[in-house]
């Protein structure tokens, strides 16, 4: 599946033609790990951001998105920071969100 924002665009082709940098959340119970990158390739079923000398891969096999685009209101206070935010959750309940790190 294609994470696409309001207008439409494929947001993984934006981040990577644009080099935007891109932070990665999972958390799991009372731990949380972050990865922060930039989109090294995409499909439709998988994103892999890297960095200097390592890369992570995110399946997106089976998963529901929701794209967040903070205006600044109360509902989006806890993404401030960030010019867009993907909350992915795979069938297997697991989460991982992408926030887009402001210019």
């Amino acid at each position: 599946m294609i994470i696409r924002d309001r207008e439409g665009r494929n947001l993984a082709q934006v981040w990577k033609s644009q080099r935007r940098a891109i932070r990665a959340e999972f958390s799991a119970g009372n731990i949380s790990v972050w990865f922060t990158g930039y989109v090294e390739s995409y499909s439709e079923t998988e994103i892999v951001l890297a960095r200097d000398s390592d890369q992570i891969s995110i399946s997106l096999f089976c998963a529901n998105f929701r794209v967040i685009e903070p205006d600044g209101s109360s509902n989006g206070i806890q993404w401030q920071g960030f010019a867009r935010v993907v909350v992915i959750t795979t069938d297997a309940n697991t989460a991982c969100t992408l926030c887009e790190l402001n210019a």
